[in-house]
């Protein structure tokens, strides 16, 4: 859920996967992807959104995903959409309470945390509203290790 843009070396993540599973196992991933890899161009504010995870926001396409599920030998079965006006609404929920608890954030996190947080958030909510990002599930079957004859 959401953690495999965190891997530097994602092919890798999925061949182990399929190593792991049984034949005709599934592996299903839900995350964020870039609609274009323009998009992945580190701007001002994507390093932001960078750093706030310890510099492993390794944000892909979701073709560049389905490839390397495809290359580490699984079939994709599904591909689901969900709508990011959810996470539109945590988004305002999370700012809502961070600035409702300002003084015990800052106190127990420190002022330049909570201004930076507070900023990742802001720019979160923008990015969701606009074309860069998708958020899609992606249920995918091992095959065979046994090559077809």
């Amino acid at each position: 859920d959401e953690v495999i843009v965190h891997f530097n070396n994602l092919a890798g993540f999925f061949r182990k996967a399929h190593s792991l599973l049984h034949e005709n196992g599934m592996m299903v991933n839900k995350e964020l992807h870039f609609t274009h890899p323009k998009y992945s161009e580190m701007s001002r504010a994507m390093l932001v959104v960078h750093e706030i995870y310890g510099l492993t926001g390794n944000y892909r396409t979701l073709s560049e995903e389905l490839g390397m599920v495809n290359e580490a030998n699984f079939e994709v079965r599904r591909v689901q959409p969900i709508d990011l006006s959810n996470y539109l609404r945590t988004v305002k929920s999370w700012s809502t309470n961070m600035y409702d608890n300002r003084e015990a954030l800052i106190a127990a996190a420190g002022q330049d945390f909570y201004r930076h947080f507070r900023t990742y958030l802001k720019i979160v909510h923008q990015l969701f509203l606009g074309p860069a990002m998708t958020l899609d599930i992606v249920a995918s079957r091992k095959l065979s290790d046994t090559p077809v004859e």
